[in-house]
C-alpha cells in the first residue's frame, strides 16, 4: 500500500488504534509510542502524523528537506 494514499483514518485502521488517538499525536497532545512510530515509519506514514509546528522534529529529514518543505 502507497503512503500517499492513506488518510489518518485508514492509518489508525491498519496500526489497530483510534483516529482521535492519532489526532492527538499529531496535534502533539499525546507522544508517539516508539512501538508505534516503527510500524509508521515501515509503512512510510510518518508525514500524516506531524503537524506544520512539528516538521522539524520528523526522523529522516535534512535541514534542506525541511526548509523546502516549510516553504509550501
Amino acid at each position: 500500500m502507497e503512503a500517499n494514499n492513506l488518510s489518518l483514518r485508514k492509518l489508525a485502521t491498519i496500526l489497530g488504534v483510534s483516529q482521535p488517538f492519532l489526532s492527538q499525536i499529531r496535534a502533539g497532545k499525546r507522544p508517539l509510542p516508539d512501538g508505534l512510530r516503527t510500524k509508521v515509519e515501515a509503512l512510510g506514514a510518518y508525514h500524516l502524523l506531524i503537524g506544520d509546528k512539528r516538521i522539524e522534529s520528523a526522523p529522516g529529514r535534512s535541514e534542506e528537506h525541511t526548509a523546502e518543505l516549510q516553504s509550501r
